[in-house]
Order: structure tokens, then C-alpha cells, then sequence
């Protein structure tokens, strides 16, 4: 069996994230899991086929035009695709890293054009390249797949490029960061002539109203009509408040706000003391703004 459209979305398998991104993409309905082993999914209600693979090889996919659009890695773009060819629509906020120049700590403070020969073991040769042409140097570049961090201490590279999320591993094989090349994260990109497509649109779309919706939270609570001038100062809302009457009471209100949601607690505090009653959080599913 093939999937069944012709427009093909990639969705990585078997990565560190892939949880958040599938929770994610089931909130935006773009999601159905695959029955077992099965590389795609189709999803007829949008005219998508999900096609999953390696986050890497993803980014290739993009490049050489088999994939309209998919989710990688910034750095996995950088390193595959010319320039321009794949424009990111929608940062994820998914797995923030960095893509560093590590050294062996003794020597970070060294200049740039110490490493001028240097062996340099990494997974991304194309920006390592980049990086050291940058300073008008050359490397001997050594491409490695799996780890690559343990490479200086075997002796096989005198630095390394790599991603970094805290500098623990780095430090654990005694390795510092010298410079840090790109901060990355996982992004929804497609290729610059999909970028148009109403199908792009709708899976950006999509996935920006469930991100705001998680940003946010609804408030609903009761309060008396001498009290409320108060309360809205401390509850304003994204645009002003919803105020109700509520039947047979004449002086009591109910209101409904949406702020952001690290100020819950602190919104729900103040409403109490000034006296509201039935104080009420509920988090948003879904949003369109």
C-alpha cells in the first residue's frame, strides 16, 4: 500500500519528542496512529498523508522536494537544504537546544584561530564548514553518526560540534563550549513553493490556535456589583471581561475572563480577597485568534 495523497506531511518516529509533538498534533486533529509498523497515515479529512521518519532524514526530504512540508529540527535544515529552498512557518517551541563548538576545557579560552587544522568530529559537516569559513578557517572534518561527544577522549578528534541542552554530557567527557554555532528547536517548515498552499495554512493554523489555547486560561467567578471595578483591575482579559446578571440577584454578577495561564493562581488570590465567590479556572482545548 502508498499513501493515499499526494500532499506529504513528515512526522519524526522514534525521536526524543516525539510525545509532545504527538500530543500536540492530536489536539490540532492532525493525528491518527499508525497501525504497526505501517510508515504513514492518511488522513482523508484533510487530504494529508503523514509520512514518518527520522527527523534528519525529514530535512532531506524537504530538500530534495519529496516531502511538501514536515516537523525537523532547525539545525537539521540548516545543514541539508540550499538557502531559501525551506522556509520555517511555525516554530514549535519543542526541544530547544544548542548547536555548540566544544573544546577540551583547558583550552576554551583559546582564539578561534587555534583550531585553524583542527580535526573536528561532528554529525553536521555542512555547518561546521560554514562555521569555521566563517572565520576564515579551514578543519579537517570528520562525520560521525551516534555519539560524538566521547571522540576527543579516544583521540579521534581534537573538538567536536554538536547539540548541547544543558553542557552536562559535554563536561562528563571533559569538554567545554568555545562557541555556540545555532540555537534550534523542532519547526513546522515546508518547502518555498508549498509555503502558499491552503494545506500548509491549515496544519500552521491549527497548531497556533492550540498553542495559544495552552498559553491560556479561562477564570469565571462571582462578584458583587460594588466590588467589580476592583476585580476587573485585577482580571482585565485579553480584551475586557464577559459580565452577566445573575437571576434574582440584582447586586451579584457573573464574569468570565481569559488570561494567561502563569497568572492563574495569582488572578484567582486577588479575586478571592476582594470577595468573589465560585471561583472557577478551566483550561482551553483549542483556540482561533
Amino acid at each position: 500500500m502508498r499513501p493515499q495523497f499526494p500532499f506529504r506531511v513528515g512526522v519524526p518516529k522514534n525521536e526524543r519528542l516525539l510525545g509532545e509533538l504527538m500530543s500536540l498534533l492530536s489536539q490540532a486533529a492532525l493525528w491518527r496512529d499508525p497501525k504497526k509498523r505501517k510508515l504513514f497515515v492518511d488522513l482523508p479529512e484533510t487530504g494529508l498523508s503523514l509520512i514518518l521518519a527520522r527527523a534528519g532524514e525529514i530535512a532531506v526530504s524537504l530538500a530534495d522536494g519529496s516531502l511538501a512540508c514536515g516537523f525537523t529540527g532547525r539545525d537539521l535544515i540548516e545543514e541539508h537544504a540550499a538557502a531559501g529552498e525551506i522556509e520555517v512557518v511555525l516554530p514549535l517551541g519543542l526541544g530547544r537546544c544548542d548547536l555548540v563548538f566544544a573544546v577540551p576545557t583547558e583550552l576554551r579560552a583559546e582564539p578561534m584561530a587555534r583550531w585553524s587544522g583542527a580535526r573536528v568530529a561532528t554529525s553536521f559537516p555542512n555547518l561546521t564548514r560554514r562555521f569555521f569559513a566563517e572565520h576564515g578557517l579551514e578543519a579537517q572534518i570528520k562525520a560521525v553518526t551516534g555519539g560524538v561527544e566521547g571522540k576527543v577522549a579516544t583521540e579521534e578528534a581534537d573538538a567536536i560540534v554538536d547539540l548541547s541542552e544543558t553542557g552536562t554530557t559535554l563536561e562528563a567527557n571533559g569538554l567545554s563550549v568555545a562557541q555556540t554555532i545555532l540555537r534550534t528547536e523542532i519547526v513546522f517548515a515546508a518547502r518555498k513553493e508549498a509555503v502558499a498552499d491552503p494545506r500548509v495554512g491549515l496544519i500552521a493554523g491549527r497548531l497556533r490556535g492550540v498553542m495559544k489555547a495552552r498559553e491560556l486560561i479561562l477564570i469565571e467567578y462571582m462578584i458583587p456589583r460594588d466590588r467589580m471595578a476592583e476585580a476587573i483591575r485585577v482580571a482585565h482579559g485579553q480584551r475586557s471581561p464577559t459580565i452577566s446578571p445573575i437571576h434574582g440577584e440584582p447586586d451579584l454578577f457573573a464574569v468570565r475572563v481569559i488570561e494567561p495561564k502563569d497568572r492563574e493562581n495569582e488572578i484567582m488570590d486577588g479575586l478571592q480577597k476582594l470577595g468573589a465567590e465560585a471561583i472557577f479556572s478551566i483550561q482551553l482545548h483549542n483556540s482561533r485568534f
